[in-house]
């Protein structure tokens, strides 16, 4: 039998168009499009991304993995969104973002009680998120969000600085090393997140927002890691058109 969740990602990844006919939809309502807000915004992300690590087996040969890890990082965010809830208690907030997920971590962790990694490594993670949004109005000035977004994953990579050493009672020896290289291959296409925050309207037409977002499927689709994201976003948006306080 279908796991559940599985396929509602599936359908997820086959409803790219979703946002689209939201659009469409509001596009053919006069009302509503009559008193939505469209704009840019922008902001930094705060990634805080938790890597947990299998073990390999080559050749039959069961490898230890090493430990598991949170890395964290900032990144940033920008992109536009159209905002239908003008004079209503409750609307719509549609987006489309680019989002950069940044992380790093460091490491200090022995293997087979001979050898020891001691080093650095940062993760880029590059994502167009869609999120779709209900949106609540607390005060004319404060409104709460909450829903979900697809996060589509465009590319990913990282960089692996550090020293290994090497003890046995017949060799001993240090080795310095610089990994680089792209992640893209594996990542999952989309990410599903649930979504929740707010925003306030500081000046007319110009709002400060704060959303948090929490990864619900794995963002690595290989067989060595399970990997997640909770990601804090501040933003700053302007209304470029749409309804403004008299």
């Amino acid at each position: 039998m279908t796991d559940p969740w599985n396929l509602y990602i599936g359908l997820m990844k086959s409803t790219c168009l979703f946002p689209a006919l939201i659009l469409f939809g509001l596009m053919a309502s006069p009302e509503i499009l009559a008193q939505a807000t469209f704009g840019f915004k922008g902001g930094v992300n705060h990634n805080t991304m938790k890597i947990k690590f299998t073990p390999t087996v080559p050749f039959g040969f069961n490898v230890e993995a090493p430990p598991n890890a949170t890395a964290s990082g900032l990144g940033f965010h920008t992109g536009i969104y159209l905002n239908t809830t003008g004079d209503a208690t409750a609307g719509l907030l549609l987006e489309v973002l680019y989002s950069r997920r940044s992380s790093a971590y460091d490491y200090d962790y022995v293997l087979g009680g001979v050898s020891s990694y001691t080093g650095r490594i940062e993760y880029r993670l590059e994502y167009v998120e869609v999120p779709i949004l209900i949106n609540f109005k607390a005060t004319d000035e404060l409104q709460i969000t909450f829903g979900a977004a697809a996060a589509i994953a465009q590319a990913g990579s990282f960089l692996d600085v550090g020293t290994m050493k090497y003890s046995s009672p017949q060799l001993e020896f240090t080795n310095t090393y610089k990994d680089r290289g792209s992640t893209t291959k594996d990542l999952t296409k989309v990410v599903l997140d649930v979504v929740v925050g707010a925003q306030f309207e500081v000046l007319n037409g110009f709002h400060c927002g704060l959303r948090y977002l929490v990864d619900m499927n794995n963002a690595d689709n290989s067989d060595q890691t399970d990997t997640k994201s909770n990601v804090l976003q501040f933003s700053v948006a302007y209304d470029i058109f749409g309804r403004r306080k008299e």
